[in-house]
């Protein structure tokens, strides 16, 4: 069934009252339906009591930055064009912000989200524990910029979005994961001490951080004390233990691990950011009992271990 079948394309702004936008926003799903609403919403704005008009921007602004079918750049342009209005009539203009800089962390650009932030600031919003957890995602997936992970970390603070409360747990495991892909191993266990409430995020992103340092032993410790261990953290193990030539270990966890991995499982270490360190290929060949202590490609260490 198309999309088309399941959900009722937008009407055209000629056939579009004011109160149907809300409804119809909603129901945006293609970037035809975004252009139309939004005009129909530039035209018709002030007709629209302050909260309905609020409530329309917000669901063509979440549809254009989040979507797989929606368009940043119009995302961007949204937020510009409609800046004032949003700072009089909304209650939470960090919402608008946020949504593009969710949109942005997740793109080929994930820099620009730190651009954002400062118009934010300049502009006097006043950001929120969501915003930190959006530029903290954005900034795991920057190479550049050593010391921006610290940078925001403090940002967080100074607006009351880090604590002990649980409800800042996504904002202490954004930090740890942003500090991890940089292999600030210090950095992260500080972080992972101080969150109240750890999780499978926290542990996988303190796993990555130990990864990514090269430190294995430390990475099994934290792998053993975790309280769920997925697919994609028995695969990172066994995959950074084949990598530095160590057979037996991997071996050892290969034929401990309880599941079998594939394709649409370790999509989901995407999100915790250890699917890097995740071969899904290693796993694959060994379980067709192909086995080999080094990763086939990796020519130079395959030498280094059959001489050892």
């Amino acid at each position: 069934m198309t999309r088309s079948q399941t959900r009722p394309a937008a009407m055209p702004p000629t056939s579009t009252s004011p109160g149907d936008l809300v409804a119809l926003s909603a129901r945006c799903s293609t970037k035809r339906d975004l252009r139309l609403l939004h005009g129909a919403l530039l035209r018709r704005r002030r007709l629209l009591p302050a909260a309905d008009a609020v409530a329309a921007l917000a669901k063509l602004l979440r549809f254009a930055a989040v979507s797989p079918a929606g368009d940043l750049r119009q995302a961007a342009a949204m937020l510009s064009t409609h800046l004032p209005f949003i700072t009089s009539a909304s209650t939470h203009p960090a919402f608008f912000y946020n949504t593009l800089m969710r949109g942005l962390a997740a793109s080929a650009s994930p820099g620009d989200a730190i651009g954002l932030f400062a118009a934010m600031r300049r502009a006097g919003a006043a950001p929120d524990a969501f915003t930190f957890t959006f530029l903290l995602k954005s900034c795991s997936r920057c190479p550049s910029g050593r010391r921006l992970p610290s940078d925001l970390h403090a940002q967080a603070i100074r607006h009351g979005c880090l604590g002990e409360l649980g409800a800042h747990a996504h904002v202490h495991n954004a930090l740890l994961h942003a500090y991890a892909c940089r292999a600030s191993v210090d950095d992260a266990c500080r972080v992972f001490e101080e969150i109240p409430a750890r999780d499978v995020i926290s542990f996988s992103g303190l796993l990555t951080a130990h990864l990514k340092a090269s430190d294995l032993d430390a990475a099994r410790l934290v792998f053993d004390q975790m309280p769920h261990q997925d697919v994609v953290s028995w695969t990172a193990m066994i995959s950074a233990y084949a990598k530095a030539c160590r057979p037996q270990e991997a071996l050892a966890l290969f034929d401990a691990m309880p599941m079998q991995p594939d394709e649409v499982t370790m999509d989901d270490g995407e999100e915790l950011g250890i699917l890097e360190h995740a071969d899904l290929g290693i796993c694959i060949t060994w379980r067709s009992g192909q086995h080999d202590c080094c990763v086939p490609s990796d020519a130079g260490r395959r030498e280094h271990c059959e001489a050892g």
